[in-house]
């Protein structure tokens, strides 16, 4: 049975209509990659409810690695079908949902599908309206991943207490090596500071991205200090790159 198909029969047993010309494209889309490896499906009009259907119809899908939904309007709650997904998929290596509408509720969604049993290695949720209770719980399941290796949380909403508790997760998990937490203006000294601490026990950091965020010079010093200390890692802080 191919993707479309599948499709069909979810919307008619649920009575769902997914409108617009969005549906059609995605439909396309999904008909001509039956069995896909990878799935994008970007700026494709997918709301909540496409979301949801798309959840339930890749649930059956064994060979799926990248999933790419940049530039929908996924919320909270087609986030909570999609992290159902991820929580059952033994294959899933990367997913991008960069720009939709996803707030702390639905990253405590995602949050809880990031157990010990996930393959995920690339978690995209750049550009969303994502908070300090949403990057914390992140965080918190970052701790029980043992294959997350990239996070990009540019362009959200994170403060200090989402930086600490990210910096605090870098340290207890050493498979973290690509983190970008750019454009978080709220994002202080003491966020800052925390991030500059985990530096220190965190061995195998390749990428981290804090430009520009809302902490001084003085702060952006002790970073600068931290990152010359791991020659292998390339770091953008306050305008200052090192490679």
């Amino acid at each position: 049975m191919s993707l479309l198909t599948t499709m069909r029969h979810h919307v008619d047993r649920c009575g769902c209509q997914l409108g617009g010309a969005g549906t059609y494209q995605l439909s396309v889309e999904i008909d001509e990659r039956a069995h896909p490896s990878i799935l994008r499906l970007v700026d494709r009009k997918i709301d909540d409810q496409s979301a949801t259907l798309l959840a339930a119809t890749l649930g059956e899908q064994v060979s799926l690695e990248t999933l790419d939904l940049r530039t929908n309007t996924i919320g909270d709650a087609g986030t909570a079908s999609l992290a159902s997904f991820v929580a059952q998929s033994a294959s899933l290596l990367t997913l991008r949902l960069w720009s939709n509408c996803i707030g702390d509720n639905g990253a405590i969604s995602l949050a809880s599908s990031l157990g010990e049993h996930s393959r995920l290695r690339t978690l995209d949720l750049g550009r969303n309206a994502i908070g300090d209770s949403g990057a914390s719980s992140l965080a918190v399941s970052f701790e029980r991943s043992a294959t997350l290796q990239a996070l990009d949380l540019r362009h959200n909403r994170i403060g200090n207490p989402g930086a600490i508790s990210i910096s605090e997760a870098l340290w207890k998990n050493p498979s973290l090596q690509d983190i970008n937490l750019g454009y978080n203006s709220r994002i202080l000294e003491a966020g800052a500071t925390a991030l500059a601490e985990s530096l220190e026990k965190n061995t195998n950091m390749h990428k981290l991205n804090l430009q520009p965020n809302g902490f001084g010079d003085e702060v952006a010093a002790s970073l600068a200090e931290a990152i010359d200390r791991k020659p292998v890692l390339n770091a953008a802080v306050q305008g200052r790159l090192f490679f």
